[in-house]
C-alpha cells in the first residue's frame, strides 16, 4: 500500500503547536465544524504552560487576576479537545510540501517520517517566544 493511500486522511487545519494559541485554534475549528489536527513537539500539549512554569501564575489572561499555568493548560486542553481534535505529540514537523495532484493539500512529514495532510496550516509553535527566530522563507 503506498504511503498516500495509508495517510489518506486530510484534515481542515493542521496546528503546529499544542501550546495556548493552538489549543484555542483547535477549539475555534471545532466550533466552525472543521476537522483539526494538533502536531507538537512535545511530550505533553500546554506548550510554556506546562513545559516551562506549570506552578507559577499568569496574570495576562482575560476574565482571571491571576491563573496557576498549569491550570489554564488544563482548561485549555479540555476546552480543546471536546471537538475531537486529533493529537500527535512527539513530532517535529522537518519539511512541508504543497502536493499539487487534484488534492491540491499540504503535505507535512515529521522528523519520525510521519505523514499528515491537511487544508490549512496554522503556525503556532511558539519556538522564540523568548527570542524572535526569524523565518527561513
Amino acid at each position: 500500500m503506498s504511503e498516500k493511500n495509508i495517510m489518506d486522511k486530510v484534515s481542515d487545519i493542521i496546528i503546529l503547536g499544542g501550546g495556548p494559541v493552538g489549543l484555542y485554534g483547535a477549539f475555534y475549528s471545532g466550533i466552525r465544524s472543521m476537522s483539526c489536527k494538533i502536531i507538537d513537539s512535545l511530550p505533553e500539549l500546554g506548550g510554556q504552560l506546562t513545559a516551562l512554569y506549570p506552578k507559577k501564575y499568569v496574570y495576562d489572561v482575560p476574565g482571571f487576576t491571576k491563573v496557576l499555568a498549569r491550570d489554564l493548560a488544563k482548561q485549555l486542553i479540555q476546552q480543546a479537545t471536546q471537538f475531537d481534535a486529533e493529537i500527535c505529540l512527539n513530532e517535529k514537523v522537518v519539511k512541508l510540501e504543497y502536493e499539487t495532484d487534484e488534492s491540491k493539500t499540504l503535505k507535512l512529514t515529521a522528523h519520525n517520517g510521519s505523514v499528515h495532510r491537511g487544508r490549512s496550516i496554522i503556525i503556532a509553535a511558539g519556538a522564540g517566544a523568548f527570542l524572535p527566530r526569524k523565518l527561513d522563507v
